[in-house]
């Protein structure tokens, strides 16, 4: 059976929007679901590897059974696609956590970029530390704020994010 294009990427809309509302404001990675699991079932195969081969779903495959975590672009998509992107909840949390940041590089005098962990930040903001994490992991701030440089980079050795003296500066063209 031949599945149209618009049936599938209506399918993977439902994947990944389902997938976000079951984790709120956990962790990304938290949770893994798979086509087996209640409210899933009804999608093709083939949906959750296009996702994959996208990039918005990581396989977390165990014995034989297909299970996948969502991605930092994935949740983000998800937001997009349930259109929580514009919402006022979303927004202001969002002016919250560009404002814990900007206060980290007050006064842009180093060189240097600021750490930024989600645990030190959520008791911080009173926003939840999974909702702080996937924010930055996808640049979500660049997405509410486009006018605006609020790119962080999560360092791994660190475990934590960076956050460069020039955040939240204004874009500017390129030299």
């Amino acid at each position: 059976m031949t599945v149209s294009i618009s049936q599938r990427r209506n399918e993977m809309a439902q994947i990944l929007t389902r997938f976000a509302e079951r984790l709120r404001d956990n962790y990304h990675f938290a949770e893994m679901i798979g086509p087996q699991d209640e409210g899933f079932s009804e999608f093709n195969t083939t949906s959750w590897r296009e996702l994959q081969d996208e990039g918005y779903l990581k396989p977390q495959h165990t014995f034989g059974s297909a299970q996948y975590s969502l991605t930092a672009g994935g949740w983000l998509k998800a937001l997009k696609l349930s259109g929580e992107l514009e919402s006022p909840n979303v927004r202001s949390r969002g002016i919250v956590l560009a404002r814990a940041l900007k206060a980290l590089v007050k006064g842009r005098d180093v060189h240097f970029d600021q750490i930024a962990d989600e645990r030190d930040l959520a008791p911080q903001t009173g926003l939840p530390g999974g909702w702080i994490y996937n924010a930055l992991s996808c640049n979500l701030l660049n997405d509410l704020f486009p006018n605006d440089n609020m790119t962080v980079r999560y360092d791994y050795r660190g475990k934590c994010f960076r956050v460069p003296p020039t955040f939240g500066m204004d874009w500017r063209e390129p030299l």
